[in-house]
């Protein structure tokens, strides 16, 4: 249970409730991680968007390699919560079982590429140790090809995800169990 109040769809009212029946026509419910800022509306539309904004929208980034990326960081803040939605979405566009696994526990051993790996080590460190970034890091993704607007999409996806992993693990998300 979550560890602060939140406003399922059934008692929404007023722009929270249209909120939830457009975001439930889209996604088929509401996500619990979405409910975990029902308080504060403004908050959870400018999550919300950010969200699309860095998963969904175009970019010179795979959905693999997106959900790889969302997956590691994840595993690394112990948000239990992504990983597994993540993850699963790693295994649903991969067709692979165990590469979700690889990317969560050991990515350093998982087969994939250089460009996948680069992003991935790149991932790891913005996550462990942001202060410790330099333009070296960034070198590297374009030695591995990535374009400056990969590079971002790749900066704000890691950002993105560090954040919504902290609301997730302070707030205590509750598992998905199916929409409401």
């Amino acid at each position: 249970m979550a560890y602060i109040r939140q406003i399922e769809h059934a008692d929404a009212s007023g722009e929270l409730l249209e909120f939830y029946d457009d975001l439930a026509e889209i996604a088929g419910g509401i996500p619990n991680i979405v409910k975990l800022a029902s308080l504060k509306l403004p908050a959870m539309r400018a999550a919300q968007s950010l969200y699309q904004s860095v998963l969904y929208h175009e970019s010179g980034l795979t959905m693999t390699e997106k959900e790889m990326v969302s997956t590691l960081v994840s595993a690394i803040n112990g948000c239990a919560y992504c990983v597994a939605h993540h993850g699963a979405a790693v295994t649903r566009l991969s067709g692979s079982s165990d590469l979700a696994s690889w990317v969560s526990f050991t990515y350093q051993q998982a087969e994939v590429d250089e460009r996948t790996a680069a992003m991935l080590r790149f991932a790891d460190k913005l996550t462990r140790d942001s202060g410790a970034m330099a333009r070296s890091d960034v070198d590297a993704l374009r030695d591995a090809g990535l374009n400056d607007e990969s590079i971002l999409d790749l900066v704000q996806l890691i950002a993105y995800f560090n954040y919504t992993n902290r609301v997730a693990t302070a707030l205590g998300v509750d598992p998905e169990t199916g929409h409401d």
